[in-house]
């Protein structure tokens, strides 16, 4: 799923965060060397984000992880069973969201 580097501005928006907090994360992010910013050459005023390898590494091993515990709890369950252990949560989810859209503190 690398699509390189990406503005910050973009990460923010998609992750519908403040801006400040985007920042402070991902300070801390390149910091322990997980991600490297630079300055955009079309738009120096424009900071470009990316993973570093490192990440990419430990993005992969995750992964794995949550599919051998996914397996592991898993185990014993029909298809028909994994279908509806992932459709109950995700009605639940639905009507929480539809019963919240309107609130004016929901973000």
């Amino acid at each position: 799923m690398d699509r390189g580097a990406v503005r910050q501005t973009e990460l923010i928006r998609v992750l519908d965060l403040d801006p400040s907090t985007v920042t402070k994360t991902l300070q801390r992010l390149e910091q322990t060397g997980h991600v490297r910013r630079r300055p955009d050459p079309a738009d120096r005023r424009t900071v470009l984000v990316e993973a570093t390898d490192e990440s990419c590494a430990l993005h992969t091993a995750v992964g794995e992880a949550w599919g051998s515990l996914e397996e592991q709890t898993l185990a014993g369950l029909g298809p028909a069973e994994r279908t509806e252990l992932v459709r109950v949560p995700a009605k639940a989810e639905k009507n929480l969201c539809r019963e919240t859209a309107d609130r004016p503190d929901r973000r």
